[in-house]
């Protein structure tokens, strides 16, 4: 029990920080929307500096997601076990990936230091792009959604938070992967904004937990 104490300060700055550093991450972006290796390295000339602080604020928002997501199962608790660890597992595993994936971000900062890249930059980060533990990372950081609607379902049916944080965990990721690939930002802000509301009744219910 004071083990769990002790930890409440850093599961609720994950819960809180993480959706910030994401949606941090989001609003500074050159690249937001950008599915084309060409244009995500070309969209960071002139934004090396934006860039570097965009990325440092998702790298925090990967690391933060992770005692968010602890946080979460520990709430739903005995209340519906194989949810909360299927769905942990998964977001979990996801953010890590996530986490991987953004190593990307700096090469291509690296890339325009000195101006628009040459076409033998540009061929070498849509190579980087596409190289096998790149692609594998991609994959597995879809995770992060499948884990997180898990975990929505569970607060749902547990009712252990209201049921429109339930729905706005269970809706969120899909919105956000939509929102990101469509280019519509305010819809993507606006969903990181929603899911630091849906969390902060987990927190309450993490405090009466522990």
């Amino acid at each position: 029990m004071t083990l769990r104490r002790n930890s409440v300060p850093l599961l609720a700055a994950g819960l809180i920080g993480y959706p910030i550093g994401i949606l941090a991450y989001w609003l500074l972006s050159p690249a937001f929307g950008l599915l084309d290796s060409a244009a995500i390295v070309n969209a960071h000339t002139g934004h090396q500096t934006l860039a570097t602080i965009a990325n440092a604020f998702a790298l925090t928002g990967c690391l933060l997601a992770i005692p968010a997501t602890l946080a979460a199962m520990l709430v739903i608790g005995d209340r519906s076990p194989k949810l909360a660890v299927i769905g942990g597992a998964m977001s979990i595993l996801g953010w890590f990936s996530v986490f991987g994936t953004l190593i990307l971000d700096p090469v291509a900062v690296q890339m325009v230091a000195n101006g628009p890249p040459p076409k033998e930059f540009v061929d070498l980060f849509t190579r980087l792009s596409n190289n096998p533990t790149i692609v594998a990372l991609n994959i597995l950081a879809a995770f992060h959604l499948i884990g997180g609607i898990v975990l929505g379902v569970a607060f749902w049916r547990t009712r252990v938070v209201p049921r429109w944080a339930a729905v706005i965990l269970i809706i969120g990721g899909p919105i956000h992967f939509a929102s990101n690939i469509a280019g519509i930002l305010a819809v993507d802000s606006l969903t990181w904004i929603a899911l630091v509301a849906a969390n902060v009744p987990i927190l309450r219910a993490l405090r009466s937990t522990v």
